[in-house]
């Protein structure tokens, strides 16, 4: 017979406090979804007033826009910013409770790699684009498309925004392997202090050196979860000043 009332205790403390942390966590989950659903439900009284009073002006003004335009722009862009992190906040609440499913299906990652990179270098006031270079057959690949879309989306728009006035960013899409395909994300701008890589995929961290760009620190986030729900990687290679490149591997 042997005394196992210590580890009995121990168990039950252990087992007590992962129900605090599942509770605590469930309490997050909840809190972030109602603030973001409150946030936004004024954001679109903003914005349909906004929009109210502009035509209202051009309507009795023919020179408004050249008068107040600049104005709304400005408006509706922070109106946007704060639209997007209010999303972005409510989706990572999604993630953390496990309520983001994944669906698959076989997808033309060239395609739909072509189409983002289309929206969102489309009408640029700088006129910067991305080249894009596909290496062996493009073949379909199992993936959640929406999922993709955002994790593109986010990749190719931060290569964009970090590396201003500086060389056009690059993607490479790879099928060379039988195990996998790589996507990689090349810019030529800032980069990221190697101390600092280890944090990156963090929520809300943002490297010391982008201070001054806008952002969340939720986007690379939210890549991470996405990339690894379709059971792949993402890794990066960078420095200051020399650029970053982030591989994106998803299983065949």
């Amino acid at each position: 017979a042997r005394d196992i009332s210590l580890e009995k205790e121990r168990r039950d403390d252990i087992q007590k406090s992962l129900d605090r942390e599942r509770e605590v966590g469930e309490l997050k989950s909840r809190f972030v979804a109602m603030t973001s659903h409150e946030f936004r439900t004024p954001l679109t009284t903003i914005k349909q007033n906004v929009d109210m009073i502009n035509y209202m002006l051009e309507s009795s003004d023919k020179d408004a826009e050249s008068k107040y335009g600049k104005f709304f722009t400005r408006i509706n862009s922070e109106i946007g910013r704060v639209t997007t992190l209010m999303n972005d906040i409510l989706l990572l609440g999604r993630i953390e409770s496990g309520k983001v499913e994944i669906h698959k299906s076989p997808t033309d990652l060239q395609k739909l790699i072509e189409e983002n990179i289309l929206k969102i270098t489309h009408g640029r006031a700088d006129g910067r684009n991305v080249s894009f270079k596909v290496i062996g057959v493009n073949q379909p690949i199992q993936t959640d498309i929406q999922l993709m879309e955002q994790v593109m989306n986010n990749l190719i728009s931060n290569a964009l925004k970090y590396s201003d006035k500086t060389i056009d960013p690059e993607i490479v899409l790879s099928f060379e392997s039988l195990s996998f395909v790589q996507i990689m994300i090349i810019d030529y701008g800032i980069g990221i202090p190697e101390k600092e890589q280890k944090n990156l995929f963090t929520t809300f961290y943002r490297a010391t050196n982008v201070r001054n760009i806008q952002g969340s620190g939720l986007g690379l986030s939210i890549v991470k979860e996405f990339v690894l729900m379709h059971g792949g990687s993402i890794d990066l290679i960078s420095d200051t000043n020399k650029g970053s490149t982030f591989i994106v591997k998803i299983p065949v």
